[in-house]
């Protein structure tokens, strides 16, 4: 019966039917709180819902269940929103500690960096980012911008050059890259 409802939940945020997903990884909860899945599931949707209160609360659970990399990642991202930029980075680096480099990681700390007014830090992790994943154009505009705020027109420039000579931007155009251009 709880793998079930489980999988009923995970059909439901597919489907984007938020409310019945809530409901379904609840009434899991409430057959077994131990499970960290449910709680990352449910966390996830309540990112949809943009309840990002509850979300941090399903993911600190899941955290306490068992030390995930991504239970951080994702605890950061609705921190992030929540705007408690140094909860968010705090999450983030937890994250990098327990687990591989993630360049979603690192754009999602220099997100936070940027937040804050700390665009060298925040460049750094865009760096990262380009070089964990060269071929990915919303990097690369992240750090065109961070270059442009930081007034370094010329580097920033070259950055959104780099990226419209992407195999993937010429395939289909990313309108971010002629927006910042």
């Amino acid at each position: 019966y709880v793998p079930a409802l489980y999988h009923i939940g995970l059909m439901y945020h597919i489907d984007m039917a938020l409310a019945k997903a809530v409901d379904s990884f609840s009434k899991v909860l409430t057959l077994n709180k131990n499970d960290r899945r449910v709680w990352v599931s449910r966390g996830l949707v309540y990112q949809d819902l943009l309840d990002h209160a509850l979300a941090v609360e399903d993911f600190t659970t899941a955290i306490e269940l068992a030390q995930e990399p991504e239970h951080y990642y994702h605890r950061g991202e609705s921190l992030l929103r929540l705007r408690d930029y140094e909860g968010a980075i705090a999450d983030f680096d937890q994250s990098l500690k327990l687990g591989d480099p993630v360049a979603a990681v690192y754009n999602a700390r220099a997100l936070a960096y940027k937040c804050m007014g700390a665009f060298t830090e925040a460049l750094r992790d865009l760096t990262l980012c380009v070089d964990l994943e060269s071929e990915n154009s919303e990097y690369l505009i992240n750090k065109a911008q961070t270059l442009y705020d930081m007034k370094r027109y010329e580097q920033a420039e070259e950055d959104l050059s780099l990226a419209l000579r992407l195999p993937s931007v010429k395939e289909k155009p990313n309108p971010k890259v002629y927006y910042h251009r």
